[in-house]
């Protein structure tokens, strides 16, 4: 999403700033947490994206919850790469955080 709007030409055709979202659905209890920053605080990789959930896991799920399942799209620089497996690896192996991960690409 760029920020600011601007319709006037010159400003129009100069760089915007980028805002990008991250969003966390948690199905089971219905609560959403969206985590926003600009592209000065970080880019969309693999490294922002599992930051953000272990911010989320370490926050906002229960020790009690030892199977996650993750819904995620089909990017290959967020979700679809050896940094994505080597983190949830890490939660599941070393942590015993989590019993099962099941990773969902509709």
């Amino acid at each position: 999403m760029p920020c600011p709007n601007k319709s006037t030409n010159d400003i129009y055709y100069r760089r915007q700033l980028s805002f990008h979202s991250f969003n966390v659905h948690a199905l089971a209890t219905d609560c959403v947490h969206i985590y926003g920053y600009d592209e000065t605080v970080a880019r969309k990789g693999a490294d922002e994206v599992t930051s953000m959930l272990a911010h989320y896991f370490a926050n906002f799920v229960p020790d009690s919850v030892r199977t996650l399942k993750l819904f995620c799209d089909s990017c290959c620089g967020q979700n679809i790469n050896y940094t994505m497996i080597r983190f949830l690896y890490y939660f599941v192996h070393c942590l015993n955080r989590f019993d099962l991960v099941k990773v969902i690409f509709p």
